[in-house]
């Protein structure tokens, strides 16, 4: 449920671990975010694009001064958060969120969390595209499955409390991704098809 990145420009470990994102420059770990809450066991997940910009999900039980997506050029400083509760609009998360980076386009991150209540996807998470190019989020929640007579546990999309939760990007096609929770899922382009 956490993720260790090698820095492709710098050769730094970043690390997401409990509550926080560190990174090790071969001598001394630093803390580069935070969450301050006493006993914090909160999930963070990190990707490194090959020209080195960060992003990083704190889960949305996290503190409201940390929680949601942030992205530094560099993972040393200047961090900015690009997704929260309410912004974008819809985005409503109260548990892990997972990202998945397109190697074929770098500007592009798909973010993956465990939703609160309802909102526009079937099952317990929603799904969405990070466009950095234009700063932009598109929200993909509606395309989660739900098939129509599926088996319970799996039917709509499950992800047993985030705990089953990944999102993957093929190599070559920015819009070709991967979900899984209790199940995997494809769709061949996000844009057109259904998963």
């Amino acid at each position: 449920m956490h993720r260790i990145v090698v820095h492709p420009i710098t050769g730094e470990v970043f690390a997401g671990i409990s509550g926080s994102l560190t990174r090790f420059d071969g001598t001394n770990w630093t803390t580069e975010r935070n969450d301050t809450t006493p006993n914090a066991s909160k999930m963070v997940d990190v990707v490194i694009t090959s020209t080195g910009r960060v992003y990083c999900a704190f889960s949305g039980n996290s503190e409201t001064a940390i929680r949601g997506i942030w992205t530094s050029p560099t993972g040393v400083g200047s961090w900015s958060r690009i997704a929260d509760n309410g912004a974008p609009t819809a985005w409503s998360m109260s548990g892990r969120v997972v990202l998945g980076l397109a190697p074929s386009n770098e500007n592009i991150v798909y973010a993956l969390y465990l939703k609160t209540g309802t909102t526009l996807s079937p099952g317990d998470c929603d799904l969405w595209k990070w466009n950095q190019g234009t700063t932009t989020w598109t929200n993909f929640s509606a395309k989660i499955p739900d098939e129509p007579g599926g088996s319970a546990g799996n039917d709509p999309f499950n992800s047993q409390g985030a705990y089953d939760l990944v999102v993957s990007v093929k190599p070559d096609n920015e819009n070709f991704i991967v979900i899984g929770g209790t199940n995997a899922y494809k769709i061949n382009n996000i844009n057109t098809d259904s998963l």
